[in-house]
């Protein structure tokens, strides 16, 4: 096949149209779960998270995965987890009033051994 049999508007089209694979996720018992092998994360808040456990990572690839954090209930919940490596030394600054929104990237190289937080906003309403 030539070049020029490509249709490219064809092909554009389809990566237009990728499925995002927008998940929702919850705690349990103050543990969250999160999959690399989704694009984007919701959860509302409704307890302290004290740990989070990633599946879906692929060893020898990069993974990441973006999670939109509501405050649900009261309010005031924190994310805090040992395991991730952040600037602020395993503290996760996000917001604390009820409906706020944070949004949160987490990031591996090596197959989730090591993860990286990032906070990319807080107090969104």
């Amino acid at each position: 096949m030539s070049t020029r049999d490509i249709d490219y508007d064809w092909l554009i089209n389809q990566f237009n149209h990728v499925d995002p694979q927008i998940t929702e996720a919850s705690s349990v018992s103050g543990a969250l779960t999160l999959d690399f092998s989704k694009m984007a994360t919701t959860v509302t808040l409704t307890e302290h998270i004290s740990s989070i456990n990633f599946t879906g990572a692929i060893t020898g690839t990069e993974g990441t995965v973006t999670v939109y954090f509501t405050q649900g209930g009261t309010g005031s919940y924190t994310v805090n987890s040992s395991q991730l490596i952040t600037a602020a030394g395993g503290v996760i600054d996000i917001s604390s009033a009820v409906g706020t929104k944070s949004v949160l990237v987490f990031s591996t190289l090596d197959g989730g051994s090591e993860v990286y937080a990032f906070n990319n906003g807080s107090n969104w309403s």
